[in-house]
């Protein structure tokens, strides 16, 4: 048999930086988180309850700040973030997910740029035919793998969106809660460095400690 040269070619594939990328905070999660949170306690125009008894719940006794007879409350987001220990949970949970889903990646990718490798050192000693079919496999499997990082990408996103927006809506179920327990609140606006207009706010009329203090009670119990 005509020996045939076989060249070296780069493997056209490639790590995704979707996936691999670490995040320069704290991964991918905390940022989607943060914003999700932001946006829905923005969002938070509590009104008068009209109707039903209030709530007891002595400890979270707020300074109440009236303007013009509307009542308005702020929440510091960042810091609500940083201590609310189901987001820090979440957190982990999210970089345990696209970790697993790295480590999977990289694995069949490290196999099959092993497997390229090998076969252009031992290639020429295959017939025209068996080098065509191991080429043509090779290509099939760097298209499925190019598949599965979009794929993997999409999970991460996905999952990490689905689990903000459960925690979103705890937060804002007990933001509700706390709002008819206590001072009721006409507005309850959030406060961030980076993503509000809110640049400064009257100290008593923050209500972030005591929103933090209840989250925390509230998901320690349901994790017991």
């Amino acid at each position: 048999m005509e020996e045939q040269n076989i060249e070296a070619k780069e493997p056209s594939v490639q790590p995704n930086n979707e996936i691999h990328q670490k995040s320069e905070n704290k991964g991918i999660g905390t940022k989607i988180l943060l914003g999700i949170l932001i946006a829905a306690v923005a969002g938070l125009y509590i009104l008068h309850f009209s109707n039903g008894k209030s709530k007891e719940n002595p400890e979270a006794t707020p300074a109440v700040v009236s303007e013009g007879g509307i009542k308005v409350a702020y929440i510091n987001t960042d810091s609500l973030m940083a201590k609310y220990k189901y987001a820090l949970d979440l957190e982990k949970e999210l970089q345990v997910y696209q970790s697993n889903k790295e480590t999977s990646y990289q694995r069949q990718l490290e196999q099959l740029l092993k497997e390229e490798q090998d076969y252009l050192k031992t290639g020429a000693n295959l017939t025209l035919s068996q080098q065509k079919a191991k080429e043509e496999e090779f290509q099939r499997r760097e298209a499925e793998l190019q598949q599965l990082q979009i794929t993997y990408t999409q999970q991460i996103q996905e999952k990490t969106l689905q689990e903000s927006e459960k925690m979103t809506n705890a937060v804002y179920a007990f933001i509700r809660e706390y709002n008819e327990a206590n001072q009721q609140f006409d507005i309850i606006l959030s406060k961030s460095f980076s993503n509000t207009p809110i640049l400064y706010g009257n100290p008593g009329m923050d209500i972030t400690n005591e929103i933090i203090e209840g989250l925390n009670k509230e998901y320690e119990s349901i994790k017991e």
